[in-house]
């Protein structure tokens, strides 16, 4: 294991695209969490990860662990918990109308009074940690177990990564802000958007801050990278929309495997980005991209049909 996320699981309900919940007939489903989501993609690129959460006990429990572990992650569980798994329904809709979230429900993770973790073991092994705002924000336990682990990791020496990631759904902003500034001083590499970002002028110095974007229309993708050494921005990537769900988990999971790699600081935003790119090509939550389709993109672009 070189890199261990924490964050809950949680279902992706949605007709097809284009078919309001009012008429549809049938759903499609995806096991989704942007941590978990993370750690599935590097796997997929070929750096072992672990995934750390709490999950119901009893079916569900059994069924996340189980379609996890096929996709090779280490799937580590310290207890589970009375309760169920997270989802929420989502439908996607073409332009001009935009997706929209139905409804959320948060999973057994963001229930419980406390999430007291023994993380130096949890952690044990590994280079590089990540968590983000989705798990912060599921309860005050879940941010207090966020800086803990933050605090830990950094203790350990390994490098750590955050996505603020806010969600309206899960808390306001005040509340967001207020309870993620603590965590700041143990982040590394922060991904946000230009939004964001503002809110935090000042607080952030000596950080590696990654900053997705997309025209307005959706059809071009990159990626900003502001460090201590200098800015640089990524090539622009023309994508067509099959799926913008997991965009940014593809985009930082390609970040931390050619870090890990040790590629150099241009080499690894060109590799995030078109490893965010991608995304936008494939249905699900999780890119499930390998390290030579990223390249192939880099290296010869669009080919259309590959025989």
């Amino acid at each position: 294991m070189q890199v261990a996320t924490f964050g809950e699981a949680l279902f992706r309900l949605n007709p097809p695209r284009g078919v309001r919940w009012e008429s549809a007939s049938t759903l499609e489903v995806y096991l989704g969490g942007t941590e978990l989501n993370i750690a599935a993609n590097l796997v997929s690129l070929g750096t072992p990860a672990a995934w750390i959460s709490i999950l119901p006990e009893g079916e569900s429990g059994r069924v996340i662990t189980s379609r996890l572990r096929d996709t090779g992650v280490d799937v580590r569980i310290p207890f589970s918990a009375p309760g169920d798994p997270g989802w929420y329904m989502l439908e996607e809709a073409a332009r001009p109308r935009g997706d929209r979230v139905l409804t959320r429900v948060k999973s057994v993770l963001g229930h419980l009074p406390q999430v007291a973790l023994d993380w130096a073991a949890l952690l044990k092994g590994a280079q590089w940690f990540h968590t983000s705002g989705v798990t912060a924000g599921l309860s005050p336990a879940c941010t207090q177990a966020a800086l803990e682990a933050l605090k830990t990791a950094k203790s350990l020496g390994l490098t750590t990564s955050y996505d603020l990631n806010f969600r309206k759904n899960l808390w306001d902003h005040p509340t967001s802000l207020q309870r993620q500034r603590p965590l700041l001083p143990y982040i590394d590499v922060l991904v946000c958007g230009e939004a964001e970002l503002a809110h935090y002028a000042g607080e952030v110095e000596g950080k590696t801050i990654l900053i997705p974007h997309r025209d307005k229309l959706e059809s071009t993708y990159w990626v900003e990278a502001r460090t201590p050494s200098g800015n640089l921005t990524s090539r622009q990537f023309k994508v067509d929309l099959t799926d913008r769900i997991g965009v940014g988990d593809a985009m930082l999971a390609g970040w931390i495997h050619a870090t890990l790699q040790g590629q150099g600081l241009e080499e690894r935003l060109r590799f995030a980005a078109a490893s965010g790119a991608l995304k936008y090509s494939v249905k699900g939550d999780r890119a499930r991209l390998h390290e030579s389709e990223v390249f192939e993109l880099l290296e010869v672009g669009y080919k259309g049909i590959k025989r």
